[in-house]
């Protein structure tokens, strides 16, 4: 249940935030969530269900119950092979889009299809015995709402190991949920700094700072989280929110794939609603990611996505020059307009991450230290 530990403060915030109303039922919703939770972490799992139950009949309105089922399942199966996990997987997959048809910016179902899609596992801490049953503690009286010993548990997790930043980020919940802006912010900016690839205490950071009026450090906070993990959708959605006032707003990027490929069989899948010039993009794509790049050294995952790309993006080129129409899908014809502003690159590592793409990530942030404020600023796109 480690995956959990570093999901359950998301739940709470989730329900504190009013942008995300249709996230949460009412009190007794809530509080039934909560105790499931906690409960969870306790690793009472059929009552746990049970409580996500009763909190969707309290609440048929809310996707947060939903949701919650969806992050256990996940939690519980994650890196399993056997059929049974992979059926466990698809249960979770269904949940999660039960909970977005519900609210289609709930964080926690949103990393749960995130965590689906992604085969490579976003970098996480295992913390020792110790701070990890100091944590477990502190989890059960932060879901019965018994803060400030809560905060006591998660403080000597700290302590027991200095790089536990999760229990880091949950102390500041703690001030978090008594409302106390600055004492969370500052818990939330430590765990940052402890760790700054942990999008989630950098989302936190901007959650505190929104709560005291602070709109630019609040949205240099989200953009700190996007740079830690781009695929995140509610670090986009923060974004969103924080920008929908401006005379430039995000808008999303969109991009369904039309094109599978089987690895087994090396064959490729096209949607059969596609058509014309984008089904030539699409082809070209997958025809692309089956072919082996010449070279002696092997591709990395996100020099094959970029060779593909490049290869279709091409084609579409060449078909428009022979008076083909343009592409239909909207999303084609903006990584068109990126590709011809020599942007395509940036566009694969913001806007299509993958944490197979860490390295050349890193790399990419190394050399352009304010490439995603400069790219979100010009372009204004979101997944």
């Amino acid at each position: 249940m480690t995956a959990l530990k570093a999901a359950v403060a998301a739940i709470f915030l989730a329900s504190l935030a009013p942008s995300h109303a249709a996230v949460n039922g009412n009190e007794k919703s809530q509080r039934l969530v909560s105790e499931g939770n906690a409960l969870a972490v306790q690793r009472q799992y059929a009552a746990a269900a049970d409580k996500y139950e009763a909190a969707r009949e309290e609440s048929p309105d809310a996707s947060s119950p939903l949701a919650s089922f969806a992050y256990m399942l996940y939690s519980l199966a994650a890196g399993g092979t056997s059929p049974e996990a992979k059926a466990q997987l698809e249960q979770a997959r269904a949940w999660a889009q039960k909970a977005l048809a519900v609210s289609s910016d709930d964080p926690l179902a949103n990393e749960v299809l995130r965590a689906l899609d992604d085969e490579t596992p976003k970098p996480g801490y295992v913390a020792n015995a110790e701070a990890n049953k100091l944590f477990d503690e502190g989890e059960v009286l932060f879901h019965n709402g018994q803060y400030e010993a809560a905060r006591v548990k998660y403080r000597a997790a700290s302590k027991a190991d200095p790089k536990f930043v999760t229990a880091q980020v949950m102390e500041g919940d703690t001030y978090f949920a008594e409302k106390n802006w600055a004492g969370a912010e500052l818990m939330f900016q430590m765990a940052a700094e402890t760790d700054p690839l942990n999008s989630q205490a950098w989302r936190f950071l901007a959650d505190a700072r929104d709560r005291q009026g602070d709109g630019n450090g609040a949205l240099s906070a989200v953009l700190h989280a996007i740079e830690a993990m781009p695929s995140e959708a509610t670090n986009w959605e923060r974004m969103k929110i924080y920008l929908a006032n401006s005379d430039k707003p995000m808008s999303r990027l969109g991009l369904e794939r039309k094109a599978w490929i089987q690895r087994d069989k090396n064959s490729i899948n096209l949607s059969p609603e596609v058509k014309g010039t984008d089904q030539s993009i699409w082809l070209a794509y997958a025809m692309a990611q089956i072919a082996e790049a010449k070279g002696a050294k092997p591709e990395s995952p996100f020099q094959a996505e970029l060779r593909a790309w490049n290869t279709a993006l091409k084609v579409a080129s060449e078909l428009q020059e022979k008076g083909q129409p343009a592409p239909q899908a909207p999303a084609l014809l903006t990584l068109q307009k990126l590709q011809a502003a020599g942007q395509l690159e940036t566009a694969i590592l913001v806007l299509m991450y993958k944490e197979a793409y860490r390295p050349e990530f890193e790399a990419w942030k190394k050399a352009h230290p304010a490439g995603v404020p400069e790219f979100t600023d010009k372009w204004r796109l979101m997944p």
